[in-house]
């Protein structure tokens, strides 16, 4: 999930570092609000990515504040293995019909830059872009907007590629070994078996 977390920071400008294991090492100083990326649109923490990814917490938060009976949590591996079920059960907690024929086709997949300097280039002329288009509201018409804002989104989306790098097997497994204690907490919380979040093979 951290992974996921970083690449889409990065798919989306908010994150510069743009190597997940170095991002990692950058906790230490972000912690202290050092090399916080310019124009980040979240709380500094969330780029403490192995603090985000301790779900025990802020589970046992929400269970204190609405109780257990108040909170549907949905195991990301059981969405993906049968999205069509996990919908079904949300409908039932949030007691609404199931009327609708939903399309659970991937949609969003992951994308990864093909060109690091261009990728960066397109974030800049995305914040001159907004600039511009917001000087130029009170007197060109949202049609010309809207031309003179696409520049950024093409220049992006030719430079994206399907997919994300890999987490390194070293990286994986020393991650596994920092979560067990956190992991075997909230199977106690959610009475859940969860041992399979432990095996360092890459599933994402």
């Amino acid at each position: 999930m951290i992974a996921s977390l970083h690449a889409q920071y990065v798919k989306t400008g908010n994150e510069d570092i743009f190597r997940f294991e170095e991002a990692l090492k950058a906790e230490v100083d972000r912690a202290k609000g050092k090399h916080i990326p310019s124009g980040f649109n979240y709380p500094s923490e969330y780029l403490l990515y192995r603090e985000v990814g301790k779900y025990f917490e802020q589970l046992r938060r929400y269970f204190s504040e609405f109780g257990r009976k108040g909170v549907h949590v949905i195991i990301f591996d059981d969405f993906q293995s049968d999205s069509e079920r996990e919908f079904v059960a949300v409908c039932k907690f949030l007691g609404i019909p199931v009327n609708t024929k939903i399309d659970f086709t991937k949609n969003n997949p992951a994308r990864t830059p093909r060109v690091i300097m261009l990728h960066q280039a397109s974030f800049r002329l995305k914040v001159i872009e907004r600039a511009v288009v917001k000087a130029l509201r009170p007197i060109v018409p949202s049609q010309v907007r809207k031309v003179l804002g696409s520049g950024y989104h093409s220049l992006w989306a030719l430079n994206m590629k399907a997919g994300r790098v890999p987490v390194s097997n070293e990286t994986r497994m020393t991650l596994v070994s920092f979560y067990k204690p956190e992991i075997k907490r909230l199977e106690n919380l959610l009475g859940r078996d969860l041992r399979d979040w432990c095996v360092s093979n890459d599933r994402d």
